[in-house]
């Protein structure tokens, strides 16, 4: 780095310890440079202090005293001895009790007494001062205190079923010194707890769970008093503890099925215990609400079927002397889908934009669990599913999975509508329902043509020159309507203008072309169609003169 940040870390002492420092620098073309400097460390000062009583456990405390202090003998003389290392490197020292009592002293300092007149931990710590300006410090716990005393005990009648609120007697804690505290082990897998002040003699606690699965088939109570000078332990055991089972069971394969599809009952109960000897005994009585069988006082029963459809409960109870427990689940039980549904068109033309509403009127709709609804749409002359917006969409916010989906179809056609139905039973379930969708029809005529002179044609399906051809686009052509301009020169020899298939005769009595534009439509319920127009033209036939020939003529 260019900056590094570096901690030197001397050796305590009294003097200076010089580290070398070198910064070598790289540059791009891979020469290099080199400087370096001395950095001057001082040396902090160790100062130790030690116990002129060389049988106290630990050092500076009374703990292994034959009497030790108490609460109307509490005072502690203790003399301290200066062991500092390098104390010629060191010029005064300081020291702090840590009762109020602070003295100081020059670089002579040897030992110093001080009288601790109150039972208690405290800190005592010395400060040193080296001749290079450096200082350090170091701590030390003081103890006058005695070890402490506990003992428990506990009630008659400590055998019963859980939750059992058992007292314990706390006894020989009195004389104990200021700062004990206590630590409650129930052995029952309850966190250890702590006291810190004892307000009662008495200790309560709740066992729940049972003894049975220790050592013994009991719990051991235990408390241990805890000050500075060490730890008293306390014991009281044959706390046995019995519990009533808790009910647990699983359904497989699940709680959603199909009907008439048997289910297994995996029974998960956790056995209770009650007894000298820790007897796991346990009576079951099972209720299987509209199944086949019933009910059941097995530990796992037989395979259960359902022959109706809906929410049924499956209950068990579990009991032993110390009481009982139940457990509910409910199971949904599915019909074989039936699936069903009409169609209902608005308006009721049929044609093209119309909206086509559903009415799903399958088995499944008031089932229980999750039923899902496929909506598809099929061309019924090719066969092929057709894709939403291709030639029909979705109205009303519905989609292919709504229980009622709403069509709108923008192409003609026979239509055939699936619906498909999924839920827990195994099969593929669909109802196919057609539908025809009306457009307006369509009429087609040939291509223009020429004549000479009038012309009596025949417009049908059969002509060459004129076939005329109807499509009703599903729907039924109610009216033909022929127009013809312009509206003279021409005469309908079979038919009318409203005839299917009409035959006109077409005049020229001039000597100038005439041409007819013959205009077709028609009407179903959809509406009139586009025109289709056919032009006509007839011309003149010409006229044959020979004046200038007689009559009869001879030659040789």
């Amino acid at each position: 780095a260019a900056n590094p940040t570096v901690s030197f870390n001397p050796a305590l002492g009294g003097g200076t310890i010089s580290y070398p420092v070198i910064l070598t620098v790289t540059n791009g073309y891979g020469c290099t440079n080199s400087i370096s400097n001395n950095v001057d460390v001082k040396q902090k000062p160790d100062p130790i202090l030690g116990d002129s009583d060389q049988f106290a456990t630990p050092p500076f405390s009374t703990c292994s005293w034959p009497i030790p202090p108490s609460a109307a003998n509490p005072f502690y003389n203790l003399t301290i001895i200066n062991n500092s290392n390098s104390q010629s490197l060191i010029n005064d020292y300081s020291i702090n009790f840590g009762d109020g009592n602070i003295q100081n002293f020059g670089a002579n300092f040897i030992q110093t007494s001080n009288i601790y007149s109150s039972l208690g931990t405290y800190n005592l710590t010395i400060t040193a001062n080296n001749i290079n300006g450096c200082a350090s410090s170091k701590s030390y716990k003081v103890i006058n205190l005695s070890n402490p005393g506990v003992g428990i005990t506990s009630l008659p009648n400590t055998i019963g079923c859980a939750p059992m609120n058992l007292p314990f007697i706390l006894g020989s804690y009195n004389s104990n010194p200021p700062g004990t505290y206590y630590l409650f082990d129930f052995d029952d897998g309850s966190p250890i707890s702590r006291l810190d002040t004892i307000i009662s003699d008495t200790i309560w606690h709740t066992f729940t769970s049972t003894s049975c699965l220790k050592t013994g088939g009991q719990f051991v109570v235990k408390v241990k008093a805890v000050t500075d000078c060490g730890t008293k332990d306390g014991t009281v055991n044959n706390i046995r503890v019995y519990t009533k089972p808790k009910a647990g069971f699983k359904i497989n394969p699940d709680t959603i099925i199909c009907i008439n599809n048997p289910i297994s009952i995996v029974n998960q109960t956790i056995v209770g215990y009650f007894g000298g000897t820790c007897n796991s005994t346990t009576l079951y009585n099972w209720t299987f609400q509209g199944g086949n069988p019933s009910t059941s006082n097995s530990i796992n029963p037989p395979s259960i079927n359902y022959s109706n459809s809906g929410l049924f409960q499956i209950r068990l109870i579990v009991s032993n002397p110390c009481g009982n427990d139940t457990m509910i689940k409910t199971i949904c039980v599915q019909p074989t889908p039936i699936p069903s549904f009409t169609l209902n068109q608005n308006p009721s033309s049929q044609c093209v934009n119309n909206i086509v509403s559903t009415n799903n009127t399958s088995n499944t709709l008031l089932s229980c669990g999750t039923t899902q609804y496929i909506w598809s749409v099929w061309d019924s002359l090719t066969s092929l599913q057709i894709k939403p917006t291709a030639r029909f969409s979705y109205l009303s916010g519905t989609d292919s999975s709504s229980v009622n989906p709403v069509f709108s179809f923008s192409q003609k056609g026979w239509y055939k509508i699936r619906l498909q139905i999924v839920n827990k039973c195994a099969g593929i379930f669909t109802k196919d329902t057609f539908i025809i969708i009306k457009d307006k029809p369509i009429v087609s005529l040939p291509n223009n043509i020429n004549y000479c002179d009038s012309q009596t044609l025949a417009f049908n399906f059969g002509s060459v020159n004129h076939q005329t051809k109807y499509d009703s686009s599903y729907g039924t052509i109610s009216s033909y309507n022929w127009l013809i301009i312009p509206s003279s020169g021409f005469t309908y020899t079979s038919g009318n203008s409203t005839s299917k298939y009409p035959t006109i005769k077409f005049t020229n009595y001039t000597t100038s072309p005439i041409t007819y534009k013959v205009i077709l439509t028609d009407t179903n319920e959809c509406g009139v169609s586009l025109p289709d127009t056919q032009n006509i033209t007839i011309n003149p036939r010409p006229q044959a003169t020979a004046s200038a020939i007689p009559s009869k003529l001879a030659f040789c």
